[in-house]
């Protein structure tokens, strides 16, 4: 999960909006390996107090220009217990789960992620059209694939057939069934006619 490498924090949608003292004052999302500073205590995330001290600039709170900054593993497991949507929210996926969920549903699961076509023909597509993709289309698919999707067309198309005949199977069976009571019932109105006819002899 690639998506907030360079930005420090985690800018991702939250269930419930988190505490205040969550928030890295230097990227001002909420914190990502959260490092607390010796000068005065304030949490940053890792990548920005990193940036900063590489920088070779000041606490960016208190201005103290020698610090240190040791790990907050009990802050970073609340962080991580935080429930978070997935980040493909607005194209379809109703995914949501705690913040450390969030790296495996999005990396390997989530069917509306937009992934490279692994044949290598350059072309993007979200994770569940991708094997319809690589299947029927990719101009870069085997000569395996071109046939087993031309078979599959084919198989479709005689199912199709299949349902249509049994269909007009069906109505010919009823139109059949129709006629032969049109002759029952015009044999019975036959007899009846003759019997009148006798009858007026």
């Amino acid at each position: 999960l690639n998506k907030m490498a360079d930005s420090g924090g985690y800018d991702v949608e939250f269930l419930e909006v988190p505490p205040e003292d969550y928030e890295c004052l230097v990227c001002l999302l909420v914190l990502r390996e959260p490092q607390m500073v010796s000068c005065c205590g304030v949490k940053f995330c890792k990548h920005c107090i990193d940036r900063v001290i590489q920088a070779g600039k000041p606490c960016p709170h208190c201005k103290d220009e020698s610090f240190r900054y040791m790990a907050e593993k009990q802050l970073h497991r609340r962080i991580l217990d935080l429930k978070v949507k997935c980040y493909e929210r607005k194209k379809g996926c109703n995914w949501e789960g705690e913040l450390r969920q969030l790296q495996k549903h999005h990396g390997d699961r989530c069917p509306y992620e937009e992934i490279e076509c692994k044949l290598g023909c350059g072309e993007h597509f979200q994770r569940h059209c991708l094997e319809s993709h690589e299947m029927d289309e990719c101009s870069r698919r085997p000569t395996e694939a071109k046939l087993l999707s031309l078979t599959r067309k084919l198989e479709s198309r005689m199912e199709v057939l299949e349902v249509k005949c049994s269909k007009q199977e069906n109505e010919i069976a009823i139109l059949k069934e129709e006629v032969v009571a049109l002759k029952e019932q015009n044999g019975k109105q036959y007899e009846d006619v003759k019997v009148l006819r006798e009858s007026l002899k």
